[in-house]
């Protein structure tokens, strides 16, 4: 891998930083947002880093129609030709950059280089953003664009031949035809094999699964143990009791108490004490996962 994949999020947020100093550069991204009513003219930030962290802000107050809101209004942009296009794609890729590293990181299950991974996934995004349909997909567009990119990068990872962001090689058009080949929406198949990469990544026993496996119940199951695991709501000797009690076929207590080297009657009590913390935060959850 050559240096600039390696230091591709660093080279991002230096250029992010060039761009934030450039007053033309924030006064035509703010002017995008005036016009879409986003911000009223006294209030717009005259610079991209403090745009970006104010209307960070304001989606954490807002909620998601706020987020469809701007991010819709510079989408508009993004799709269009020239440096307009360019620019209005880059201040969103910016916004979403935190979300496609966490998401390269869930990744590592293709063994590949995790800054070769994190470039593809980067690029990937890029490539969404500027095709973005919006007239077609104009709600929850920040969770569509990580699962498209998801879904693309998936492909891209699995392709063997070159590819160059912004050609039409077959990793991108094959992407788009991925319900084709699974009967599934493709959004839908992407956030599934998302969600088993990290299942993966986390290691515990219990949370082994395919996207394939990733439905109804199982699939609810394993988003709220990975995002208790994540929120540290739940320890992972605590997910790991969860887990095995209610992931596919049942462990029994003495082989699982046995491999974590405790008593039954303590994996028990392990397990008692996770249900009750989950239960006291799936509220949490599930107002994030609505």
């Amino acid at each position: 891998m050559t240096s600039h994949i390696v230091d591709s999020v660093d080279h991002l947020n230096a250029e992010w930083s060039v761009l934030s100093a450039d007053s033309s550069k924030a006064a035509a991204v703010a002017g995008w947002l005036v016009e879409a009513g986003v911000f009223t003219p006294d209030e717009a930030p005259t610079d991209l880093r403090t745009l970006l962290k104010e209307l960070n802000l304001r989606d954490c107050v807002l909620g998601r129609d706020h987020t469809d809101w701007w991010m819709g209004a510079l989408l508009q942009h993004a799709i269009g030709p020239g440096e307009t296009g360019r620019l209005a794609a880059r201040v969103v890729l910016q916004a979403m950059l935190p979300a496609a590293v966490k998401t390269a990181r869930r990744m590592q299950k293709f063994d590949r280089p995790y800054a070769e991974v994190t470039h593809i996934v980067v690029a990937s995004l890029f490539e969404v953003v500027r095709h973005y349909p919006l007239h077609r997909r104009p709600v929850k567009i920040a969770a569509n664009l990580l699962m498209d990119t998801v879904r693309i990068s998936c492909r891209e990872l699995r392709w063997d031949g070159p590819w160059l962001p912004g050609s039409s090689h077959a990793p991108l058009n094959d992407a788009r035809n991925l319900s084709e080949d699974t009967d599934q929406e493709p959004e839908e198949w992407a956030l599934r094999s998302e969600l088993a990469a990290a299942a993966a990544a986390s290691g515990l026993p219990g949370l082994e699964c395919t996207a394939e496996d990733l439905v109804g119940s199982r699939r609810d199951v394993v988003d709220l143990l990975l995002w208790a695991l994540s929120e540290r709501v739940v320890g992972p000797g605590g997910v790991a009791a969860i887990s095995d009690q209610y992931q596919g076929s049942v462990v029994p207590d003495e082989l699982a108490a046995r491999r974590a080297g405790v008593r039954p009657a303590a994996w028990r009590q392990r397990r008692s004490r996770a249900v009750s913390q989950l239960r006291q935060s799936a509220g949490i959850w599930l107002e994030q996962t609505a």
